[in-house]
């Protein structure tokens, strides 16, 4: 197979974040029936079947079709696990497990450019690029058995009417009996919120309820996340924006990875639950503007002026630890929080797949926009920073230590409160009549 050329590059790899959006949207449309373990499993399937392709690739369209696959199971997997830690964790540890789960995924980005590096250092040949290509296979499955053996979410099971199952399962994931308080008032709010999102959308389908949401629950909550020009050409910016030599521009860019959104991914495990979510978006917003404004003006006076281009090296590198203990973190947690659990897998979807379209979208016209505009091109990063924070103000409430279903009455329009709420019922008479042969059927229409 022949070395590609530079364009060629470019679409190997823009493939990888479509096939992310293609995961994204197979999951808004099969995601419930799959249920999330199920959706999990699918996922590192085809990472494992799409890194195993690429790794034997004999030409460049066999790369190209792989990586698509690969990415599909990237998009289901980055969409599924954490909606489920969000279903499956105390409301008050629910925002740490889930900056937990990315903190480990950057730690596989991590590993793979050091081992990358040891790759060009220590071998030639092909061997070079498809070892580690074939080594992303090694976590896929991994990940996809221990899946196996953890539950469902338990608000699946309910929304499924496995009545008894979903009970079970609650249980062992509040580790209680029957009669603790926290299983028969956590047990009635999930039954209570689905009964009210199935009566404010009852006639309506699915997409229609979503795409022309006249309900009072207000089904469209989405989160957009954050263009990510700079982690995918931070050394193309630091050799030809900046202005630093090749080996150099390498160099940080390992360090960069390494130092910043790896190590920037703590601050919000430990944070996120004390601060809460509207503080970190936010503040988040505000200095990632603030150090892409000054990275910008760096870049306009550094040709040149190596002291210039060094302050827009360190004005990168304030701009992604930023980035990664707040946006980075913060709308992998908040997307499943705000969104009902009838269209949580839709929601949750949208807002991954317009992570990984504008992903596609910045790997195909940053070198462009760098080329034709300069310094100018980098305007367009400020301005949706800015617009960030705007919108985090005005449109994102506070949800920390609030179950899924209190968050959902955040977003009700006037009139929903003030219904009247059903009395709790205790399930231990619910589970005693099970045992005497109710049906689980029955037992749903609680």
């Amino acid at each position: 197979m022949q070395q590609p050329n530079a364009e060629e590059i470019s679409t190997i790899t823009s493939v990888y974040p479509l096939g992310c959006l293609a995961g994204c949207i197979l999951i808004s449309v099969i995601g419930m029936r799959l249920g999330r373990r199920l959706s999990i499993v699918l996922g590192c399937a085809l990472i494992v079947i799409g890194g195993s392709l690429q790794a034997g690739s004999v030409s460049q369209a066999m790369i190209i079709v792989s990586r698509v696959i690969a990415g599909a199971g990237t998009g289901m997997t980055s969409t599924c696990i954490p909606m489920w830690i969000s279903e499956t964790s105390p409301a008050k540890t629910r925002g740490r497990d889930v900056a937990l789960q990315l903190l480990l995924v950057l730690s596989g980005n991590v590993t793979a450019y050091w081992f990358d590096y040891g790759m060009i250092i220590h071998h030639t040949g092909q061997v070079v690029w498809r070892f580690p290509v074939a080594f992303q296979c090694f976590y896929a499955l991994l990940g996809g058995l221990i899946i196996l053996f953890l539950p469902e979410s338990p608000r699946v099971l309910y929304g499924w009417q496995r009545v008894k199952e979903a009970d079970d399962t609650l249980l062992r994931l509040l580790d209680c009996t029957p009669n603790d308080e926290s299983f028969i008032v956590g047990r009635q709010e999930i039954l209570d919120a689905m009964e009210m999102e199935s009566n404010q959308e009852e006639g309506q389908s699915l997409w229609r309820s979503l795409l022309w949401d006249t309900s009072k629950v207000h089904n469209s909550r989405l989160v957009d996340l954050q263009l990510q020009a700079i982690t995918y050409y931070q050394t193309t910016l630091m050799s030809d924006a900046i202005g630093l030599d090749a080996h150099m521009a390498s160099l940080m860019g390992v360090s960069y990875n390494v130092n910043t959104l790896f190590l920037g991914t703590f601050p919000p495990v430990l944070l996120i639950e004390r601060l809460g979510r509207r503080l970190l978006l936010i503040g988040g917003a505000v200095g990632t503007s603030l150090a892409m404004i000054a990275f910008t003006v760096a870049v306009k006076y550094a040709p040149g002026n190596p002291a210039v281009g060094w302050f827009g090296v360190s004005m990168i590198f304030l701009y992604e630890f930023i980035f990664a203990c707040s946006w980075n973190c913060v709308v992998w947690v908040y997307a499943p929080e705000i969104s009902p659990f009838k269209f949580r897998h839709i929601n949750t979807a949208a807002g991954v797949a317009t992570e990984w379209l504008f992903t596609f979208v910045t790997v195909k016209i940053t070198p462009i926009g760098i080329a034709s505009l300069g310094w100018r091109f980098f305007i367009i990063f400020v301005v949706f920073n800015v617009l960030q924070a705007v919108f985090a103000y005005f449109f994102c409430p506070e949800t920390k230590g609030a179950t899924l279903e209190e968050i959902d009455y955040m977003f009700c329009r006037t009139g929903l409160l003030e219904e009247p709420v059903e009395e709790i019922i205790d399930p231990t008479q619910t589970l005693a009549t099970e045992q005497k042969g109710t049906s689980n059927d029955e037992v749903g229409q609680i």
